[in-house]
C-alpha cells in the first residue's frame, strides 16, 4: 500500500512537473510573464496556478490516511458502538466492497441502541441500581456492546489493508497467475469476514431481545427468573467465545 502511495505521489509530482516544462519551455508552448498576449500573458499565469492547487490537493489526498486506518487511530478500546456510527457512515463512501456490510452494521448498531435503552428502563423497573442482579444484567449488555466493539475494529483494521483498485483490477481479469490469485483471495477473505461480523451481530441482537423478553416477564409468570436467567447464561456463553466475533 505504501509503495502504490509513492508511485501515486511520483506520477502525480512528474506530471505536474512535466505539464510546466511543456508550458513554459520555447521548444514547446513558450508562455511567458512577459507575454504581450493578454491570452498567453493569461495562460501563463494560470498554468502555475493550477498546478500549485494540484500539487496541494492531490498530495494532501495521497498522505491523508484512509478512512478505516483514521478510525482505528482515532477511536480507543473503550469507544461505544455510538462513537462508532458516524464512522461506520463515513467509511461508506471511501469503501465500496464493505457499503453492503456497513448499512447492515449501521442498522444492527441503532438497532443495538435502542434495545439496550429498553433493557435499561426494564431493569430501573424492576430493581434498584444498587442491588446485584441490576448490575449483573446491565453489565452484561455492557459487555454484548463490547463484544460488538472490538468485531468493528477487527473489520476495519481488515478494510484498512484493503486495496479497492486492485481488487476491482483482479477480479475483472481473466487468468490470474498464483500471485494474483492468493491476492484476491485475501481481498475476497476480508469480505467474509464482513459477513461473519454481521451474522454475529444479529446473534447478539437475539440475545438482547430474548433477554428483554424475559425481564418484562418479571413479577409477572416468570415471578422466580428462571427465563431471565437463562438468557443471561446465554449471554454470558456468547461473549465468552467473542473472539470468534468478526472473523
Amino acid at each position: 500500500m505504501q509503495g502504490k502511495r509513492l508511485l501515486q505521489m511520483l506520477a502525480l509530482n512528474g506530471g505536474i512537473a512535466l505539464v510546466n516544462i511543456l508550458a513554459f519551455s520555447r521548444a514547446f508552448f513558450g508562455l511567458s510573464f512577459s507575454a504581450s498576449s493578454p491570452l498567453l500573458l493569461a495562460a501563463a499565469i494560470t498554468v502555475p496556478l493550477m498546478s500549485a492547487v494540484a500539487f496541494i490537493y492531490g498530495n494532501l489526498r495521497l498522505l491523508k490516511p484512509s478512512e478505516a486506518t483514521a478510525v482505528i487511530q482515532a477511536l480507543p478500546d473503550s469507544a461505544r458502538l455510538a462513537d462508532w456510527l458516524p464512522r461506520m457512515r463515513d467509511a461508506q463512501r471511501e469503501s465500496p466492497a464493505f457499503k453492503g456490510a456497513l448499512v447492515r452494521l449501521i442498522e444492527q448498531a441503532e438497532r443495538f441502541d435502542r434495545r439496550q435503552a429498553t433493557i435499561q428502563a426494564l431493569l430501573l423497573q424492576k430493581f434498584r441500581p444498587e442491588e446485584l442482579s441490576y448490575i449483573r444484567f446491565d453489565g452484561a449488555v455492557t459487555g454484548l456492546e463490547q463484544v460488538m466493539c472490538r468485531g468493528l475494529r477487527r473489520l476495519f483494521s481488515r478494510m484498512a489493508a484493503f486495496d479497492q483498485g486492485e481488487y476491482n483490477r483482479l477480479k475483472g481479469m481473466g487468468a490470474l497467475s498464483q500471485t494474483q490469485a492468493q491476492r484476491l483471495a485475501l481481498y475476497k477473505e476480508s469480505l467474509e469476514a464482513a459477513e461473519r461480523t454481521e451474522l454475529a451481530g444479529d446473534e447478539i441482537l437475539l440475545k438482547l431481545d430474548m433477554l428483554a423478553d424475559e425481564l418484562a416477564k418479571l413479577g409477572d409468570e416468570d415471578i422466580d427468573g428462571t427465563g431471565a436467567a437463562h438468557a443471561m447464561e446465554e449471554i454470558d456463553a456468547l461473549i465468552r467465545s467473542a473472539k470468534l466475533y468478526g472473523g
